[in-house]
């Protein structure tokens, strides 16, 4: 009887090499990509050629099924049960169990983690970390009880310790890390990420049958701890989080395209027909602080600011309940970065002050942001024409533009990009930026601190008819804002290779109105006393196209970007 499924076994595999799709969705539990797996563990596969060789690990899976049981957690059943629960859809496999009895450490981690449902959680930008810069995912099994003990699986590169900037850059670029996957519960990534790098938490959670969630969650038992090789650009958390969604649903990951961004699963899960069952927003521990001090009366934040300042016991004493709130809350964010005795005891006075009020119950603090998925692709070229009758050319591999919707909030990322412009039937070199970056911080109603904002732009540009290095360095803050509208006020300095220049600046966005996102920007040349203005306004069309003009005071332009 053995022999005869041997047989028939050989047979199968012979058939999954004739039928592209099996062979395809077994691939995708390797992790394959142009013919070979990206995990670098040997001990994932089953045949010493299982990396490059899907037959034979075909064949090797097959034999290690009729192994002795005695070898009980170390039987490939128990080591692989995804691709055998993979297999079992395929031919009828005589006494198979999803959790074989003899597979303990599988089974107990099963009945440990039960799994209800499971979400994609995308993680905002992070300007701390260039590996983060554009996002972070996590996908979690949630049981259905309290999310913050749900399985949350990671992928991520193993950094030593003490490690300087260039190299982390340069071996993230072009590989030198390993990474791997992990898992924890939710409540130590929410510490991480929400509570102490204060970043925004989007989560959607998919609509999937019982066999897709038993094989992702099986998968997960199989990949954890196997090393991968690191891109920051692309086979990093987002692509291989993306290619364990990709076992049970088209996600049209890019094998040629030297990039992949978190917000692109977004995209690609919504694009999916009702792959998506909800969306939920998770603000950062900073968004919830805020809005407790936007909701102090006048009277009240006054209060605040003098209890911070003189932490008097009297003045607690008569702090009404959203004050203390606002306050708690205040000192848990002075935590992240002190834990001086200090701060300890004034967040001790004020937790005691606290107990002895009652209940408070606030709304659930809302994003100004569109959720990712609604986020327009990464790379943008535009094309416009102005006043003068030029042609203008420009393309960004990654364009976060300010007047763009991304996760980066108050914030603006654009690498590389260069800008060509025609004129009398010449095309010439403009400019070129390496790298723009701007940090807005806005200044929140009642709240006792103030935030700069700063801005970098590293580039070459066309000036007097020559192309010169060119680089612009600037500090600011904002003087107002509102639901709709901010005002900064910037000092900046525009270096070339020859002159520098300082240059005020004063910069007004309008962030929500019907005809898209504004920005006017004033500023002075101390050093000729010429004057200069920028206005610019976009309309997002859709996640592909954006018009925009532009009016400054040499000319005026019309233009179309396309997003990719």
């Amino acid at each position: 009887m053995r022999y005869f499924l041997f047989i028939l076994l050989f047979w199968v595999s012979q058939s999954f090499a004739q039928n592209w799709d099996d062979f395809e969705n077994f691939s995708k539990l390797l992790h394959y990509q142009n013919n070979k797996s990206l995990v670098v563990s040997k001990d994932f596969f089953m045949h010493k050629n299982g990396n490059t060789d899907i037959l034979s690990e075909i064949n090797a899976l097959k034999q290690g099924y009729f192994k002795p049981t005695s070898l009980a957690d170390k039987h490939p059943r128990c080591i692989f049960p995804d691709r055998y629960f993979w297999l079992s859809k395929q031919i009828k496999l005589k006494n198979y169990e999803v959790y074989p009895k003899f597979c303990k450490k599988l089974t107990k981690w099963s009945l440990d983690n039960p799994t209800k449902s499971i979400s994609i959680l995308l993680v905002g930008g992070y300007f701390s970390n260039p590996a983060s810069v554009f996002g972070h995912n996590l996908l979690k099994l949630n049981s259905g009880k309290d999310s913050l003990f749900d399985l949350t699986l990671n992928f991520g590169a193993r950094i030593p310790k003490n490690e300087n900037t260039i190299s982390y850059i340069l071996k993230g670029l072009f590989g030198g890390y390993s990474a791997v996957f992990s898992s924890g519960y939710f409540y130590k990534k929410d510490l991480v990420y929400s509570k102490h790098e204060l970043r925004d938490i989007w989560e959607y959670k998919l609509n999937l049958n019982n066999n897709e969630k038993t094989l992702i969650k099986l998968h997960i038992w199989s990949i954890q701890n196997k090393k991968f090789d690191y891109y920051f650009l692309k086979e990093n958390c987002a692509y291989q989080i993306a290619s364990i969604l990709d076992i049970v649903m088209d996600m049209n990951l890019p094998q040629y395209r030297p990039w992949y961004i978190p917000n692109e699963i977004a995209s690609q899960l919504y694009a999916q027909n009702n792959r998506i069952k909800r969306i939920d927003y998770k603000p950062s521990f900073e968004k919830n602080m805020f809005n407790r001090f936007k909701k102090l009366t006048p009277q009240e934040a006054l209060l605040a600011k003098k209890i911070i300042k003189k932490n008097s016991d009297f003045l607690i004493k008569t702090a009404n309940t959203r004050t203390l709130d606002a306050l708690l809350e205040y000192y848990k964010y002075k935590a992240i970065d002190t834990n001086s005795i200090e701060f300890l005891n004034k967040k001790y006075k004020i937790i005691l002050a606290r107990l002895k009020k009652p209940v408070q119950k606030y709304n659930n603090t809302t994003s100004n942001n569109p959720a990712p998925h609604k986020y327009p692709k990464l790379s943008k070229l535009e094309l416009s024409f102005d006043s003068d009758n030029n042609l203008y050319g420009e393309f960004s591999i990654f364009n976060n533009s300010f007047l763009g919707k991304h996760n980066l909030l108050n914030s603006e990322l654009i690498t590389p990009r260069i800008q060509f412009v025609r004129n009398n039937n010449n095309i010439f070199f403009h400019s070129f930026d390496l790298l723009k970056v701007k940090k807005l911080n806005k200044n929140i109603t009642n709240f006792p601190e103030y935030k700069f904002s700063w801005e970098s732009q590293v580039g070459l540009s066309r000036i007097d008819n020559r192309i010169k290095p060119t680089a612009i360095a600037g500090i600011g803050g904002n003087v107002y804002t509102n639901d709709n509208n901010e005002i900064y006020i910037f000092n900046s300095l525009l270096l070339n290779h020859s002159q520098s220049e300082i240059s005020p600046q004063i910069s007004i966005n309008l962030i929500n109105n019907y005809f898209g996102k504004s920005l006017f920007k004033y500023g002075i040349d101390i050093k000729n006393g010429a004057h200069f203005y920028k206005y610019k306004i976009q309309k997002q069309i859709n996640n592909n196209i954006s018009i925009f003009f532009e009016k400054n005071n040499i000319n005026s332009s019309l233009g179309v970007g396309f997003y990719f």
